[in-house]
């Protein structure tokens, strides 16, 4: 179906390169309550692998991209592309793991998230994310492709990727690239690695993703979690604030549509529960 006025006068608009359509939007979101959730999902299932806020959140956003299905869908070959069902690529950190690996990140691609119950998720990203540590990439693109990356020359290299991008974007072959790699959103956090700030407060930042290859129509960047005053019923009161950034591509949707997603997000995250059941099996 072809798409409104608006959104082929910001396809011309927002022409990429050279001009960027995205944009941020910096929010922290009390996480006392998936703190709870998890607390009590964890110790009804004592002896498994733990479900931690990062698989949490994967799930959140894919029941939350199912319901905000402009978000679930990416701009590709000059046209907006959605998708079925929910991808996520999640950047992998291989400078703290001590694997040897001579690369500072990995990408792990987790498919039909929003069909898997939370610890399905669970499984399959930690899975997932053992397997890019060691070398090893899950999905069937890149564990073609990266091996063969890594042996070809640079300036070949280069070269082959600028053939592979223009390919991508062409209006032939670009639904098979979508097809290839069904993912509108990442999810990275590099908050991870750090404890609690002392004397200092994470704001928030800022990207414009390049639009090369199969770009994602989104990414989510979250930071560490850090105490902060915030207002509950009338009063000032010391709560767990997770400090999100989320950028958009605004081809996709606009503004007011972001603050709908993001207010929906907060409120996820403060009830869990109310989402994915108090098993995490929705």
């Amino acid at each position: 179906m072809r798409p409104s006025l608006l959104r082929d006068f910001l396809l011309w608009f927002f022409d990429h390169p050279p001009y960027s359509p995205f944009v941020t939007a910096n929010i922290a979101v009390d996480v006392t309550g998936a703190r709870r959730y998890l607390a009590a999902l964890n110790d009804a299932a004592a002896g498994r692998p733990r479900v931690t806020l990062m698989h949490l959140f994967v799930a959140l956003v894919a029941r939350l991209y199912r319901e905000f299905p402009q978000a679930n869908a990416r701009v590709i070959g000059g046209q907006i592309r959605a998708l079925e069902r929910v991808g996520v690529a999640l950047p992998v950190d291989l400078l703290s793991d001590q694997s040897g690996s001579k690369n500072e990140v990995g990408l792990a691609l987790v498919r039909d998230v929003d069909r898997r119950t939370l610890r399905a998720l669970a499984e399959a990203t930690r899975a997932a994310v053992a397997d890019e540590r060691r070398g090893e990439p899950r999905d069937p693109l890149l564990r073609l492709l990266v091996p063969l990356a890594d042996r070809t020359p640079r300036w070949l290299l280069h070269g082959a990727l600028t053939g592979l991008d223009r390919a991508a974007h062409s209006r032939l072959l670009s639904p098979l690239f979508h097809r290839l790699a069904p993912v509108s959103v990442a999810v990275t956090n590099p908050g991870a690695v750090f404890g609690p700030l002392e004397g200092a407060r994470f704001l928030g930042a800022s990207m414009s993703p390049p639009n090369r290859l199969c770009p994602v129509g989104s990414v989510i960047g979250l930071s560490a979690i850090q105490d902060e005053v915030v207002v509950i019923d009338g009063a000032p009161a010391v709560r767990p604030m997770l400090p999100v950034s989320y950028v958009f591509d605004h081809r996709l949707f606009d503004g007011v549509m972001c603050g709908r997603i993001l207010l929906r997000l907060c409120e996820m995250l403060r009830d869990p529960a109310a989402v994915l059941g108090p098993d995490g099996e929705g």
